[in-house]
Order: structure tokens, then sequence, then C-alpha cells
């Protein structure tokens, strides 16, 4: 299209997964009980340097939302968000399946490791903590041998929610798998 030259592979992917956020972006907000929230808000989101809290803006985004983008430079609370965001996912629904992923060992650990540090943990989040992360290619179960993803539409992932750092570093197929 346009003059330009594409693998069918990745011309394919790119459309579906341009599809499959934009059916994301377009779908009617969660009904969300804020006042009930509104505790919990308070608590996590303290301190904050700026106003309005983009982080307590981030996290209403997420629980109204499908599809939320969360970034920033280094040292901007983007992992401290993360695990506000957890609790408040949490706290919203105890038993909430929350899978946490990225591209590869390294990046996994160190999430595992921020969200299981962070100052902002709730007794919701204490008593029941996420799985800790993993690679993108476990949580979809790759399968080396046949080249191929165990967990797709036919077998989706058992999650509610599925938060992943260090998205810029996913490449295109790979994001496809996810969604």
């Amino acid at each position: 299209p346009g003059g330009r030259v594409y693998l069918y592979r990745y011309w394919s992917a790119e459309r579906r997964l341009t599809e499959r956020i934009r059916a994301r972006l377009v779908a009617p907000p969660e009904e969300e009980d804020f006042d009930r929230l509104a505790p919990l808000f308070r608590r996590l989101f303290t301190g904050a340097r700026e106003r309005p809290d983009l982080r307590s803006v981030a996290a209403a985004a997420v629980l109204r939302g499908r599809f939320t983008v969360l970034s920033g430079g280094p040292g901007t609370g983007k992992t401290t968000a993360v695990a506000q965001i957890i609790a408040l996912l949490l706290e919203r629904d105890p038993g909430a399946r929350i899978a946490l992923a990225a591209p590869t060992g390294k990046a996994a650990a160190r999430l595992s490791a921020a969200v299981a540090g962070s100052s902002s943990l709730t007794d919701t989040l204490r008593a029941r903590p996420p799985a800790p992360a993993c690679t993108l290619h476990r949580l979809l179960d790759y399968s080396p041998r046949e080249d191929r993803f165990r967990r797709n539409a036919e077998r989706p992932l058992a999650a509610d929610a599925v938060i992943l750092d260090e998205a810029s570093m996913v490449d295109l197929l790979l994001m496809d798998a996810l969604f």
C-alpha cells in the first residue's frame, strides 16, 4: 500500500494489532465505584509532587479502560504507579488474576523486585501478591519445537489484567501474539 513493501506476515500482524487496540480503546469504559476506592486512592497517592497526581490519573484510567499505556522517563514513578495500580485492582477485586510480564528475563526480574519492594503495598497486596513477572514467551507458553504460542485466541491467558513492562522492547509479532 502506498508504494511500501511489506512482508505479508508483518503487514497482517500490524493490521490485527491495530484493530485489537482500536477495539479496546472504543469499548465503553468500565463502571467503577470511585467513592468506594477513594480512601485507598488517598492512602496510595499521598505526597505527589504535581497536581493533579498523574499516577492517580493513570490508575483511574486503568480501572476504567481496557488498554492503557503508562510512559515516562527514568525516575518518574512508573514502577511505583504499577504497584499502586496492582493494589487498586486487588482492592477492587481480591480474586483478580494479574499477570506481570516483560520481554526479557532481566526486565521481568526487575519488575518483580520493584513490585515486591514497593512502599505502596497495601494489606491486600501483601496478602495476595501477583505471581512473579515472567517473560512474554513464558506467559504465552511458547513452544520452540512447534514455533508457536500455546496461549492464543482459542486458549486465552487466565488473567484479568496483564501488566507489560518495557513494552517498547517488544517486537510487532510478539505484541500481536499477546493481544
